[in-house]
């Protein structure tokens, strides 16, 4: 997986490649970031532009204007502007300041240590920010605040270098994001920063791109908190054996719906067996068994005493995994209920929707959850369950914490759902898009966990996987049709194409 570093791992990579006993001088692997980001520029950026570069005084201005430097030589006209209100440039970027001073007749650059005269910025420009890196640690504020705002109101696309001036890599509590750089792209080292996968930042970062130079992999072994999943971290999944039977592969309750709420069910349901579930009881309202055998046939019906909503649940102990939640509803019966079933049931158990909801309205019984469960709240389910945050990186610091102390997996639902660890690590899923954010695609998430649970994955495995399934499932419908129109029965229609590309492509075998 790729790994997110912190601000002070990322300060400790660069030291160790430029120190004694690293390879190369800072000056060196500056120019080795200018090479690659210049590289990726070159493709994604066809013909010759007129390029405004903003550097800062110290090491991202020193990148900003190598990166200067090299885009001359492609012809591009570089208008750079040093920032330098301390009167103090690092030694790199001095350096680089004269190199590109020397260029050639396509260059200007002027220095700023007083009063801001902007340069013109045409709508067809390009701006290349370069004024802070990840060293940020307090709010622009006096000449760099003006200067974000001009840049922010003036550019039409501004491609930041490795993360947009103002914004803090990890936690942006405490900024004023007025004058934090809105990038159309990013452009990043040493894998992405945290504060990109937090929806609050999205209107800051844009479109980002990791850009790779190898420094990481020079310490494999470093530990993060952070990763990022994707397609080239799926693993084969198991093929199904010859001599076997429907109980090898997961016998699994899902107990689900009430009086007007039975699609949730029906989705999570269908769900399930199209994720490779072996045997399948859906356990509702009496009275509702009708709406089941109609719409999934391959289901055991399971009845509850009730006929509007779930009251209990018997022989949970034979099953391999238990779901509960997709449109249960709220009422103070089924939370008893809840509270026995977690009494009873010492396995590990998927709890979504209103499940979350019965948490939130005695949370005692996070006290009681079975090790290594499974809870899969959207944001405003969280928050019921926790209290508001006034922002994402504190709300994900609320997931991390509670995963760590009641020894669960929470998967924080989002643009990057966030698998949050007993082990205190967590984990950015990359696949889906916005069409995903319609009525009952957590439903059928949940089906496809409770699949892969009761098929033996562990349940941060489960979690994993079930997520970014989810989500490419999504973008394999969005590629074929158009993202406004998805629903959740389309992903539940694509999970075989997904199953398929798994378990056939050679491409993502020992990836």
């Amino acid at each position: 997986m790729l790994k997110i570093y912190t601000q002070e791992q990322i300060f400790n990579l660069e030291q160790s490649a430029t120190s004694a006993k690293g390879n190369c001088s800072s000056l060196d692997l500056c120019e080795q970031m200018s090479n690659a980001f210049c590289a990726q520029f070159q493709r994604d950026f066809k013909g010759t532009h007129r390029i405004v570069i903003f550097a800062g005084p110290g090491a991202n201005g020193a990148l900003a204007l190598a990166i200067g430097r090299i885009l001359s030589n492609f012809n591009h006209t570089i208008e750079a502007v040093v920032l330098n209100p301390s009167g103090l440039l690092s030694d790199d970027c001095l350096i680089n300041q004269r190199r590109l001073s020397q260029n050639q007749a396509n260059v200007n650059v002027r220095e700023v240590t007083t009063s801001f005269n902007p340069p013109m910025i045409q709508p067809e420009d390009i701006v290349i920010d370069g004024m802070c890196g990840i060293e940020m640690n307090m709010p622009f504020e006096g000449d760099l605040a003006n200067v974000a705002r001009y840049v922010n109101k003036m550019a039409k696309t501004i491609l930041s270098i490795d993360i947009p001036s103002g914004l803090m890599s990890e936690d942006n509590s405490n900024n004023n994001m007025e004058n934090v750089i809105k990038a159309t792209y990013t452009y990043t080292f040493h894998g992405p920063k945290l504060a990109f996968m937090l929806s609050d930042n999205a209107p800051y970062v844009g479109e980002w791109k990791v850009i790779n130079i190898g420094l990481g992999d020079s310490q494999p072994d470093k530990r993060t908190k952070y990763y990022v999943f994707s397609s080239s971290d799926m693993e084969e999944l198991p093929r199904r054996e010859k001599h076997t039977c429907k109980y090898d592969y997961g016998r699994v309750a899902l107990i689900a719906g009430s009086q007007g709420m039975m699609g949730a069910a029906i989705l999570a349901g269908r769900a399930c067996m199209r994720s490779g579930a072996g045997h399948l009881t859906v356990h509702i309202p009496n009275g509702t068994e009708h709406i089941i055998h109609t719409s999934l046939p391959e289901a055991v019906i399971s009845r509850d005493k009730h006929s509007e909503y779930f009251t209990m649940f018997d022989n949970a102990h034979i099953y391999d995994a238990i779901a509960i939640g997709p449109g249960l509803g709220r009422n103070f019966d089924s939370a008893a209920a809840l509270e026995g079933l977690l009494c009873y049931y010492k396995k590990p158990i998927i709890i979504d929707a209103d499940a979350i909801h019965l948490l939130a309205s005695n949370k005692s019984l996070l006290n009681k959850l079975p090790e290594d469960s499974i809870l899969t709240p959207h944001v405003g389910e969280f928050d019921a369950l926790v209290g508001t945050s006034s922002n994402d990186y504190e709300r994900l610091m609320k997931a991390s914490q509670i995963a760590v102390d009641h020894r669960v997996n929470i998967i924080l639902k989002g643009a990057y759902t966030a698998v949050c660890s007993k082990s205190g690590r967590i984990i950015f899923n990359t696949s889906g898009n916005p069409g995903m954010a319609t009525a009952g695609t957590g439903d059928v998430l949940t089906g496809t966990l409770l699949a892969l649970l009761g098929r033996g994955h562990s349940p941060l495995v489960a979690s994993l996987f079930g997520t970014f399934i989810n989500g490419y499932a999504g973008n394999l419908y969005a590629n074929d049709f158009s993202e406004e129109s998805l629903i959740a029965s389309d992903i539940i229609d694509y999970l075989p194409k997904v199953f398929k590309y798994f378990k056939s492509s050679d491409s993502f075998y020992g990836m």
